[in-house]
């Protein structure tokens, strides 16, 4: 994570709260930008992929007033911290959370979805209990990922990923064998002058070849630990 620590049991936003203490992965940097960047204009279901606390469906709802968003999410306590958070926000009447395993959840299908999902091979799991698990694809690997999103959206849906830069080629890889080719790629970098460290992804099923339509980098911070004028200016619709 290009990490945003707070040692708040909550995170407020402009228009909503995130409560994230029993969620193993808590609200930080990737899930913020992935949130604001992400393609979701113009559509009418979305879904949330390992939603957590909620943070995603909600940035996701505030953008876009006329769609019904779902969370689906395995974990039991974060699922019913995320449904707490999705009722205390101004968009209860159109978000709702499912408790379960995407490989098995069946809602219908969506023409947006939006995930951050694991990082680390079962190879490189770090040490630390629910949040390794979280972030490792021990629980549902990149394949069984594509297998979801391919059976669960519409003939020209987009979905949103924030990737670890270095497994941008393999995830693109799935992503083309499952006929979804990429749309924009943002790479975001932690300081100016450093390699990128994340990618900011939108694939879209069924384009009748790779097509890149957008491409763009992205500094997070400044050298004196500020964030830049352009990360503020990506967010400025939900930090207070």
């Amino acid at each position: 994570m290009i990490r945003s620590k707070t040692s708040n049991t909550y995170f407020r936003f402009r228009q909503f709260t995130v409560s994230h203490d029993r969620c193993a992965m808590k609200v930080g940097t990737d899930g913020i930008l992935l949130g604001a960047w992400a393609h979701v204009e113009g559509c009418r279901r979305i879904l949330d992929i390992g939603c957590g606390c909620g943070l995603l469906f909600l940035m996701a709802a505030q953008r876009n007033a006329e769609a019904q968003v779902c969370g689906v999410e395995l974990n039991h306590d974060a699922a019913l911290q995320a449904a707490e958070n999705a009722l205390r926000s101004p968009f209860a009447g159109r978000v709702s959370i499912r408790e379960a395993d995407v490989r098995d959840f069946s809602d219908g299908q969506f023409d947006c979805v939006i995930c951050n999902p694991p990082f680390f091979t079962s190879g490189a799991v770090p040490p630390n209990g629910e949040r390794a698990l979280a972030r490792s694809d021990i629980s549902l690997t990149f394949t069984e990922l594509w297998h979801a999103v391919e059976r669960l959206t519409t003939a020209d849906a987009f979905f949103n990923v924030i990737l670890p830069f270095g497994r941008m080629t393999a995830f693109t890889s799935q992503a083309n064998m499952h006929g979804f080719g990429m749309t924009r790629l943002c790479r975001v970098h932690a300081l100016a002058g450093r390699p990128a460290l994340r990618a900011l992804i939108t694939y879209r099923k069924a384009l009748p070849a790779p097509q890149l339509w957008e491409e763009s980098e992205l500094i997070v911070g400044n050298a004196n630990g500020s964030r830049t004028e352009e990360f503020a200016r990506l967010t400025s619709d939900f930090y207070l």
